[in-house]
């Protein structure tokens, strides 16, 4: 769905799950991990935040910043023994995906 279609609210909620969850609790994981001297982070971030993506902007946004996030922690602790990652999958079929994909194809094909 467009961005001035969706409510406010599911644009704060995504913002606040992918953004501000995952820096809250690598903050709270962090330090003890840094002290022990080894751990790992694996955060789930998606093959759209590397590009523009119609439909989903939000969405896309807040996985670059989930893939800029880790890899920049990544490079702050190297050399700790903490390990940062990212996952990075591909188009899965959710619920709430399956019209918006064939609406972003269409769009596509239409360019």
């Amino acid at each position: 769905e467009h961005l001035a279609k969706t409510s406010p609210d599911d644009v704060d909620g995504m913002i606040r799950l992918n953004v501000l969850a995952l820096a809250r609790l690598t903050r709270a994981a962090l330090p003890g991990m840094l002290d022990r001297g080894h751990g790992g982070i694996v955060n789930v971030s998606s093959v759209a935040g590397f590009q523009p993506s119609p439909s989903f902007a939000t969405y896309s946004a807040t996985k670059a910043f989930v893939t800029t996030f880790t890899e920049s922690l990544s490079l702050e602790v190297k050399g700790s023994g903490v390990r940062v990652q990212a996952l990075c999958p591909g188009l899965t079929r959710p619920g709430w995906i399956a019209g918006r994909a064939r609406k972003v194809s269409a769009t596509f094909r239409a360019l």
